[in-house]
Parts: C-alpha cells; sequence; structure tokens
C-alpha cells in the first residue's frame, strides 16, 4: 500500500479560479451580447413628410412598438432571450432581456394617423406626414 497523498494548498485553488474563470466569461458574454443601448436616428425632411430612420440591429419586426404624436416620435424595442445548456452532469438555465427607447421630437408638427412604418435587416424607417401650415389670414383691425 502506498503512502496516502494528501492535495497541495493550491490544487483547491484551481477548480476555484476555473469557476471564477467561467463566471467571468459568461459575464462579458451576456455584456457584449446585450442589446446596444444606444439608438442612432435620423430624420430626414422629404418635402410633405418626415423621414424617421433608427438602427435596431439584433431586434425584429415584433420587438418594435413605435406611437407617433403631433411632434414627437416614441421608439420601444424590448427583446428577450433564454438559454438552456444541459451536460451529463450539468444543467444551466439564463434569461435576458435588452430594451432601448427612446422619444425623437420632430421639428414640425405632423399627421400621426397617416404614420406608416417598415423594419428591414434592422433599420425601422417611419414616413409621417406633415401637417399642412396654414398660409395666416388677413384680419381687419377695429
Amino acid at each position: 500500500m502506498g503512502k496516502k497523498r494528501y492535495p497541495l494548498w493550491f490544487e483547491d485553488s484551481f477548480e476555484a479560479l476555473g469557476r471564477i474563470h467561467e463566471d467571468i466569461h459568461r459575464f462579458m458574454k451576456s455584456f457584449w451580447d446585450q442589446e446596444t443601448r444606444f439608438m442612432p436616428v435620423d430624420i430626414e425632411d422629404a418635402g410633405d413628410s418626415l423621414v424617421v430612420k433608427a438602427d435596431l440591429p439584433g431586434f425584429s419586426k415584433k420587438d418594435v412598438k413605435v406611437r407617433v404624436f403631433d411632434n414627437s416620435v416614441e421608439i420601444l424595442a424590448r427583446k428577450e432571450r433564454e438559454e438552456e445548456t444541459k451536460e451529463k452532469n450539468f444543467y444551466r438555465r439564463e434569461r435576458s432581456y435588452g430594451e432601448v427607447a427612446r422619444v425623437i421630437p420632430l421639428p414640425e408638427e405632423v399627421e400621426a394617423e397617416g404614420a406608416k412604418a417598415r423594419f428591414e435587416n434592422g433599420v425601422l424607417e417611419i414616413v409621417i406626414p406633415k401637417k399642412e401650415k396654414s398660409g395666416g389670414r388677413e384680419i381687419e383691425i377695429e
């Protein structure tokens, strides 16, 4: 019979370091996988309408909600993701949620009822007709 081997003081540390490494890796992955916190937006004057374009990479059409008001546009994009891993002696389930929201003031008043939106390749495009400006009217001074 051989002598009983006692673990060296640092051998348990390797296992702990491995767990810490996995935790850091998982944290960084979740950090970089989160949806972009910023929503780049362009507003273009197309004559009789305003065109608002917002970059929403990683989102799909069903993740996005748009509300148009007389002088602003509200965009909300929310995504939920679930990841599950099953191995022999290991089971992990993680959920993550990403959300971006922005209210964009418009340079002119618009007709909210006539607005149309489409979503393609991660870009949301909203076309909103401008309100017709009255030319004013001359009034008589009493």
